[in-house]
């Protein structure tokens, strides 16, 4: 469990070149999905981008622990703005499978 970011140990093994473009490459094509276009242009939208990425690229150990301070922001712009996700839960009502193909 991550207690913070002086609980985590983060490799400082520089990662290589083409590896980190391509991970920002993924990222960038994840962040284009329309699935996350409403936290994007929401009023969290630049802190969910920052927690994503700062969690993709993570290389602490447990992952993402070296994110917990950005996590925290976000967690808290999200309780700040509960429409945010009253919106996400309302789409994924309209996603459900009818009772049928259940």
């Amino acid at each position: 469990m991550c207690k913070g970011p002086d609980s985590c140990s983060v490799s400082s093994k520089p990662a290589d070149v083409e590896e980190e473009e391509q991970l920002d490459r993924r990222i960038e094509q994840a962040l284009e999905c329309p699935c996350v276009d409403d936290l994007k242009s929401g009023p969290c939208g630049e802190l969910f981008v920052t927690t994503f990425t700062c969690y993709h690229k993570s290389r602490a150990e447990p992952k993402g622990c070296d994110c917990l301070t950005v996590s925290l922001a976000f967690a808290e712009c999200l309780r700040r703005h509960p429409e945010v996700l009253d919106d996400l839960h309302k789409a994924d009502e309209g996603l459900a499978l009818p009772s049928a193909a259940r």
